[in-house]
């Protein structure tokens, strides 16, 4: 890329949606609330750097009610429930708030930067189960672009729930031209042995983190890769404590260094509900390192249309 470096933050907005269909820990409040303080600490945070951000969110919480049945979707049939909606509640966002989430759309709407609105899918399927076919992707896009564009939103970037990206012909079909891809590091830990113990190895180290590029895949589809997440986080408290600066940051601003000097994009990414104060302070840090090297802060979209233009013109 010619193109001056970038920084993107992209965030997988699902509240209760992110752990539907799968019985683990969720690690949620009951009402609500501390995810919704947590995103609107983000969105402070961002109009005091004048950041925008993608929001990746679950199509569901663009709702105020629904009846639970989804009806016109095409869905997965799942191991546990049958119908992939049997724990969709099929009320309104004051009697289950983890469900539904219109004033969070409004919260990122009326803020000062102009954040993207993505797609998370609909309901948060994950394209590695069996069951969830090509259709149901289509299904879920469409049904999630729809609810976007209701309030304006022309949509045309995907977060895979769980990163899990299959069926990429299918997004073009449905008039997505970007997703996010997996990180460098967390392939090495998929196709390597070791990838996992050199991962570690980085971090410790404070390692630059994986400066990426977009590039066009086979389907036509731009991938947008992620370089780091910044809630992964392999060292103990009292370890990271010993140190100046969290690992985590320090991989961070010599990816930001790396970009101002050669180009190129540094992407994180994470969840909102997962934001710890630690993770607050130590995102303010990277934003200050963008700042400082005067690295423009895009949305994937926004990063992608640079790209395109490049491209276009030569």
């Amino acid at each position: 890329m010619e193109d001056d470096g970038q920084v993107i933050i992209s965030l997988d907005t699902e509240l209760g949606w992110g752990f539907h269909g799968y019985d683990e820990d969720q690690s949620l409040s009951e009402d609500g609330r501390a995810e919704r303080e947590n995103i609107h600490r983000l969105l402070d945070l961002f109009d005091e750097f004048e950041a925008p951000a993608t929001w990746a969110i679950v199509g569901h919480l663009f709702l105020e009610s629904c009846d639970g049945d989804h009806a016109s979707l095409d869905r997965p049939e799942w191991p546990h429930t049958g119908d992939w909606y049997a724990q969709d509640p099929g009320t309104d966002v004051e009697c289950d708030p983890l469900r539904y989430g219109p004033d969070i759309i409004t919260a990122i709407e009326t803020a000062a930067p102009d954040h993207e609105i993505g797609s998370h899918t609909f309901s948060h399927v994950v394209c590695s189960e069996p069951t969830v076919t090509p259709d149901v992707l289509r299904s879920e896009i469409e049904a999630s672009r729809e609810l976007a564009c209701e309030r304006g939103h022309d949509v045309s970037t995907l977060v895979y729930p769980r990163n899990e990206a299959r069926y990429r012909p299918a997004l073009s079909e449905q008039g997505i031209t970007a997703y996010r891809g997996k990180s460098p590091a967390r392939k090495a830990v998929e196709t390597d042995t070791l990838g996992g113990v050199r991962r570690y190895l980085r971090f410790m180290m404070g390692c630059e983190a994986p400066v990426v590029v977009p590039r066009r895949d086979e389907s036509g589809v731009w991938d947008v890769p992620a370089s780091q997440r910044l809630s992964y986080n392999p060292g103990s408290s009292s370890l990271n404590e010993r140190f100046s600066e969290h690992p985590r940051v320090t991989m961070a601003k010599r990816a930001i260094e790396r970009v101002s000097r050669d180009g190129g994009v540094y992407h994180l990414w994470d969840h909102p509900h997962a934001f710890t104060p630690e993770m607050f302070r130590d995102l303010r840090q990277i934003l200050q390192a963008a700042r400082k090297r005067e690295v423009d802060i895009v949305t994937m979209r926004e990063a992608v249309e640079r790209v395109d233009r490049e491209v276009t013109d030569d």
